[in-house]
């Protein structure tokens, strides 16, 4: 009887981004992430905070099931002289990817 070959396991699901703002940093679980951004195919959903000096953190659900491109259009720029409270809540939309 031969043996069955393992599960393979899928290729990861890169997620490129578009239209990003100058020295954006994102991260995942206060762990800074290098771009693009890749995880395990249908690995779950990924809480990801997107980060830029004089923009508002924007924070997506990223569920990697291909790869895909994102634009970050959405981030707004803070207005001058406002100042960012901590524990400020961000924008949060669920992006099915």
């Amino acid at each position: 009887m031969e043996k069955a070959a393992p599960p393979v396991a899928p290729p990861p699901a890169v997620i490129e981004l578009d239209d990003a703002p100058p020295s954006l940093t994102v991260w995942e679980n206060n762990e800074e992430k290098t771009l693009p951004l890749t995880w395990p195919s249908r690995a779950g959903t990924h809480t990801v905070a997107f980060k830029a000096p004089g923009y508002k953190d924007l924070t997506l659900s990223l569920r990697p099931e291909v790869d895909r491109r994102i634009s970050l259009k959405k981030m707004k720029r803070e207005h001058a002289g406002s100042q960012k409270k901590d524990g400020a809540s961000a924008a949060l939309r669920n992006l099915d990817i």
